[in-house]
């Protein structure tokens, strides 16, 4: 069984913003999988679903995967 290493984008007080969907989606294209992790002053003050769905929404892909376990949301791409 091999270990997947997936870069980690941080999400806190700022929230979900243009520049962080940015990065998501240059690390989707660069690695094929993503970690983003809600940190806790971000889910103090916001709805952790909503932040998750919003973020799965403006990186919709094709065979793209997504899991979000606690305040961690993995995204990776199915292989064929």
């Amino acid at each position: 069984m091999q270990l997947k290493e997936f870069v980690t984008i941080r999400i806190g007080k700022n929230g979900v913003t243009d520049s962080a969907i940015a990065e998501i989606k240059k690390n989707l294209d660069k690695k094929n999988n993503v970690k983003v992790k809600l940190l806790k002053n971000f889910t103090e003050t916001s709805d952790k679903r909503k932040a998750v769905r919003d973020l799965v929404l403006s990186v919709k892909r094709e065979g793209l995967y997504h899991k979000a376990v606690g305040n961690t949301l993995l995204l990776e791409f199915e292989k064929k």
